[in-house]
C-alpha cells in the first residue's frame, strides 16, 4: 500500500493542501495504527525486519 493511498483511505488530517508532501501532518501513530489495522500485528512482524 502507497502512502499516498493511506492517507487518503483513513482520512488522515491534512492541515494544508498546498503541501505537496502526502504525509504532511500526519503522525507516526496514525500510521502504525493504520498499518496494524490493515495487516495485524503478528503479520507486520513477519514483515518488518527489526535487528536489536
Amino acid at each position: 500500500m502507497d502512502v499516498a493511498a493511506l492517507s487518503a483511505e483513513r482520512e488522515l488530517p491534512m492541515v494544508d493542501t498546498s503541501h505537496t508532501d502526502p504525509l504532511h501532518g500526519v503522525t507516526l501513530e496514525q500510521v502504525v495504527t493504520r498499518l496494524v489495522e490493515h495487516h495485524g500485528w503478528e503479520e507486520l512482524g513477519r514483515l518488518i525486519e527489526i535487528r536489536c
